[in-house]
């Protein structure tokens, strides 16, 4: 989220007073809130090869997005070698991004809706 936010005026002021934070802070600190679902699945094999802008075969390792559904809900999605992890920012709940990739053909939101033809790298 502060990768985001860096580029804006008062961006990291805000992340850090936002107090809709706080409960996903507390626990990543201090383990307030005991269980705090993530949401997991392979999207990809790890071993797959895309191909960059000059034609070169490469290896994806990390890619982000920061999902915001129409129920207000913010999502972190984070792809590591394939492996799509996802987690709330607002409360200790999945259901609404397992109700997001229902109505969204379980697409991953790094490569759907804005993101469906912003693409650096594809498949080779």
């Amino acid at each position: 989220m502060a990768a985001k936010l860096v580029l804006h005026s008062d961006g990291l002021e805000y992340l850090v007073d936002e107090t809709q934070l706080d409960p996903i802070r507390n626990h990543a600190r201090r383990g307030e809130t005991r269980d705090w679902p993530v949401h997991i699945r392979r999207i990809y094999p790890p071993d797959e090869k895309w191909v960059n802008q000059s034609g070169s075969a490469v290896q994806l390792v990390n890619e982000f997005y920061i999902l915001l559904t129409d129920k207000s809900e913010w999502y972190f999605v984070l792809a590591l070698f394939g492996k799509e992890l996802v987690i709330n920012y607002g409360g200790p709940e999945i259901q609404g991004y397992q109700q997001w990739l229902t109505y969204h053909d379980n697409a991953s939101p790094l490569y759907s809706g804005k993101n469906a033809n912003d693409r650096r790298l594809s498949r080779g």
